[in-house]
């Protein structure tokens, strides 16, 4: 009972929590609907709508894309718009952790580009150099040059601001080569308006050119903050100059485009110090009071440190010693605010030994697996090399033997056919011989049977008869026996197994078994051993029978050779 009692109190329990869980998510969807309604007709209350939506959701911890791109309007609202870099500031980082937790790699290096802006305004070079670093490091390695394109702006305003003139020369060209890459007109503009600026200290007639034709560039694309932006600095360097009917000209170009905060306060604080110069100390005492009053809509505090600075000369000029003392107590007042751009300054180089040191271990790193690759690369190279030796030398140690054997095979050819011809020489030279000798013979038995024919006594007729019978009988067993000696030479292992499977085999049959092991023909043997032909196939008929070879199948040489 105690277990169900339990069961049904959680079930109770929990039904509010999830009726609670679903009442949020409702009120945040309700929320985020009206910031995308009033998106387009009313900025300012669609803000208001995606904060709340935020602090709804801020608990939550499942956030999606859409979370990160209402953080980046919040960010991109009290930036661009409201210059509360600050606020901007908090809703950046926000965005970029939602992207972070998301594993979206290219947003997160695009709200790092953006923050490093960020902190470039809040003179927070250390932190702009950090993530302008981090974000440029992921947009090189994908090839991504757009993206890459105003982190390298920021690069060279950073260093620039900081007294490092070479890395910012270094980092405003390769904005320029890549703005040219892009063909982006309003990036080349600026990259040449950063030029006149780098060179206005020592070569003032190349800033001017840098200037004129920025101005040019700009003019054609119809971005009017740019353009408006470039002509108060063309304004700034002509006053450095002290050429003011140039400067004069660049302010009244840029009176028309005066679309924001930050460029009516600049243009002020200028037209402010351009009536100082001029001789007109009440003018400007007014105009730097609204360049004042306009960068308090902002957070631009060294602007107005800039701008109290002037006030003080300003009213120190005019006599009013109340006024200066309001002016400067203000100028130490926003000190406070920005009282740490020392030890910025100090971070900034820390933070940029930090970063060459590496670099440096990055390039040591690639060096290392460059080296490791290259090495793997020719330890295999060289087992490759030793592999294909081993085989080579195998090859040629087998194409080596294969040739001694041919070789061997050759040397027994050749002297199996020299045996072959030394004994058909020697049969050849037997058979003259015994053609004579039985020529011979045979005349002396033709003489010894005319002589019988011609002898009156019985006695000696029958005499002479013998004679000649035994003289035939010799003449009959001779080839056999002429022929008998190459027997042994020829197989004397093939007799041996044929008589121990055919012992009923005569001597004369078995010579004649030997001949045809040769392969010598009938017509050969004949030749060889005096017989007619007639006689050979009749004896070969009689051998096939003893053998038990019937019919055509099978000849006696392939029988023979079967039995070796």
């Amino acid at each position: 009972m105690r277990c169900l009692s339990a069961i049904l109190l959680l079930i109770l329990l929990s039904s509010p929590l999830r009726a609670g869980d679903e009442g949020t998510s409702v009120a945040a969807g309700t929320l985020y609907n009206l910031y995308l309604e009033r998106l387009n007709d009313d900025r300012g209350k669609a803000m208001e709508y995606a904060e709340e939506y935020m602090r709804k959701i801020g608990d939550a911890g499942q956030w999606t894309e859409e979370d990160g791109r209402v953080c980046d309007d919040l960010a991109d609202y009290y930036g661009a718009e409201l210059f509360q870099f600050s606020k901007s500031e908090q809703w950046r980082l926000k965005a970029m952790d939602i992207y972070g937790s998301l594993g979206n790699d290219s947003l997160v290096a695009a709200s790092e580009a953006r923050l490093a802006g960020l902190y470039y305004n809040q003179y927070k070079y250390h932190l702009a150099l950090k993530y302008a670093v981090s974000s440029l490091r992921y947009f090189e390695e994908v090839d991504d040059g757009k993206s890459a394109l105003p982190v390298y702006n920021i690069l060279g305003a950073v260093y620039y601001m900081c007294g490092d003139m070479a890395s910012a020369q270094d980092y405003m060209n390769r904005y320029e080569e890549l703005a040219v890459e892009l063909r982006d007109s309003v990036a080349m503009a600026l990259a040449l308006n950063n030029l006149a600026i780098l060179y206005s200290a020592d070569d003032t007639a190349s800033a001017h050119d840098f200037l004129e034709e920025a101005i040019r560039i700009c003019s054609s694309t119809g971005d009017t903050a740019k353009l408006c932006r470039i002509y108060l600095n063309a304004a700034s360097i002509y006053m450095a100059e002290g050429n003011m009917d140039a400067a004069d000209s660049c302010m009244r170009s840029a009176h028309s485009m005066l679309i924001d905060i930050d460029l009516k306060g600049f243009y002020h604080y200028l037209k402010a110090s351009m009536l100082y110069a001029y001789g007109d100390p009440e003018a400007a005492a007014d105009t730097v009071d609204m360049a004042v009053d306009i960068y308090s809509h902002g957070e631009f505090y060294t602007a107005m440190q800039l701008c109290y600075l002037l006030s003080n000369d300003i009213y120190t000029s005019l006599g009013d010693t109340l006024r200066a003392y309001e002016a400067l107590s203000k100028y130490y007042d926003v000190e406070k605010e920005i009282s740490k751009v020392n030890a910025v300054m100090d971070l900034f180089k820390y933070q940029t030994e930090l970063i060459k040191q590496g670099e440096r271990e990055r390039i040591l790193e690639r060096a290392r697996h460059r080296a490791l690759v290259i090495s793997g690369g020719l330890l295999l190279f060289m087992l490759i090399l030793l592999t294909l030796y081993v085989r080579l030398r195998r090859s040629q140690r087998l194409v080596r033997q294969r040739e001694d054997e041919l070789e061997s095979c050759r040397i027994e050819r050749e002297k199996y056919e020299q045996d072959m011809h030394s004994k058909a020489e020697s049969l050849e030279l037997e058979k003259m011989h015994k053609f004579r000798t039985s020529r011979l013979t045979m005349e002396i038995s033709s003489k010894l049977h005319e002589l019988g024919r011609e002898a009156h006594e019985p006695e000696v007729r029958k005499k002479i008869k013998e004679i000649c019978g035994v003289i035939d009988e010799i003449e009959e067993e001779k080839p056999w026996q002429s022929v008998s000696k190459y027997i042994p030479d020829l197989d004397h292992d093939l007799m041996n197994r044929l008589l121990s499977h055919y012992p009923n085999l005569t001597v004369n049959e078995r010579r004649l078994c030997a001949l045809l092991n040769m392969n010598l023909s009938t017509k050969e043997i004949s030749d060889i051993t005096r017989q007619s032909v007639q006689s050979i196939n009749t004896a070969r008929t009689r051998l096939r029978a003893k053998l038990g070879l019937k019919g055509e199948n099978m000849t006696i040489q392939e029988f023979l050779s079967q039995l070796h």
